[in-house]
């Protein structure tokens, strides 16, 4: 895992970035390659979505709908931010380091055109708990290549902040003191999902928070709750009460 120093004696981006690990983490599967950026995140949204087949009946007021299947897609955007023209230039190394990995692997060497792809840009993404792999029972301090979450990344912007300025660092060469990214990475599952005997297959999926709640049926503690509807009753595994 990389060592970050903005070259400015006390900054504390470097701290909570070496100690805390709070980092971004990306991880390219198909040459184990890595790269790191402190975590200025400006947004984050993780969306599940559910899909349905719905079908249409006569006589039926609503539509018969069958699961397919739930996906999952993050969306994060974080500023690049360099305190030194030193910092700017690992920086800007780190970016081009990550746009290369959008691009295939190919079995053949050198920079002609390649014919034959060897394997597909594929990641393991890690952000805090808010984005890793629960199953790989990993502390917070554990890198992507271990415990981030396998998923594919649709492409990232890349924004200088031209009102933060640039580093000069010689005839024709301009750093970004900011840059703006941001990506949107679709998970792809590698872990059990879902429920099986009213316990969860994955524990504390998907932030890995401890103190879950929500029991299975016939584990609650305390009196059961009561209902005189029958279909609320069957659905809800309740006792039926008479009016």
């Amino acid at each position: 895992m990389a060592t970050f120093n903005s070259g400015m004696s006390g900054d504390n981006t470097d701290l909570l970035a070496n100690d805390k690990k709070l980092i971004i983490d990306i991880f390219h599967i198909p040459t184990k390659t890595s790269v790191q950026f402190k975590a200025f995140v400006t947004s984050y949204q993780d969306k599940f979505e559910s899909d349905y087949n719905s079908e249409d009946v006569y006589g039926r007021m609503d539509p018969i709908q069958t699961f397919k299947g739930t996906k999952r897609k993050i969306s994060l955007g974080w500023e690049v931010v360099s305190a030194s023209e030193s910092e700017a230039a690992q920086n800007l190394e780190r970016c081009t380091t990550l746009f290369s990995m959008l691009y295939p692997t190919y079995s053949e060497s050198g920079s002609a055109v390649a014919t034959t792809i060897a394997a597909g840009p594929i990641f393991r993404l890690k952000f805090a708990n808010l984005i890793q792999d629960v199953s790989a029972n990993a502390g917070g301090a554990a890198s992507a290549s271990s415990s981030g979450l396998v998923g594919t990344i649709s492409g990232f912007t890349y924004e200088p902040d031209f009102d933060s300025g640039f580093f000069d660092a010689g005839i024709g060469t301009l750093l970004p003191q900011t840059i703006k990214l941001s990506c949107e990475y679709t998970v792809n599952h590698t872990h059990g999902l879902g429920w099986s005997h009213g316990v969860k297959r994955t524990k504390n999926f998907p932030y890995n928070a401890e103190g879950e709640t929500g029991t299975p049926d016939g584990t609650e503690t305390g009196p059961k709750a009561t209902t005189s509807d029958p279909v609320e009753a069957e659905t809800a595994g309740r006792e039926v009460t008479g009016s």
